[in-house]
């Protein structure tokens, strides 16, 4: 496998898997899998993403800075939740109305 190459990488995490996954600041998520030690993109188009969490449920959880919100992404890439209202803030409550204010780093 050729040497994986990031652009300004924010954060990581690893999987129980082994598997590692990678933010960059220009908004992708990619994931390395550590059995075959193939990287692959994710998602991308993320709003200068500052942390990575892996759940137990296998949801990748991203702090979406430019956004103000914290994604739960499937190992697809498609969004499964969403915490914040997308406007900074600090206010506490359910999901769709707690607002962050440039959320960073994340942990499982």
């Amino acid at each position: 496998m050729a040497p994986a190459q990031f652009l300004a990488p924010t954060a990581l995490a690893v999987a129980d898997s082994g598997d590692l996954y990678v933010t960059e600041a220009g908004g992708s998520l990619f994931r390395i899998e550590s059995f075959s030690q193939t990287m692959a993109l994710i998602r991308s188009g993320l709003s200068h993403p500052a942390g990575v969490a892996v759940l137990d449920s296998g949801l990748v959880a991203i702090s979406e800075t430019g956004n103000h919100r914290v994604l739960f992404i499937n190992q697809n890439g498609l969004t499964i939740e969403r915490i914040g209202t997308g406007d900074p803030g600090f206010r506490d409550g359910p999901l769709a109305t707690a607002q962050f204010s440039r959320p960073h780093q994340l942990a499982k």
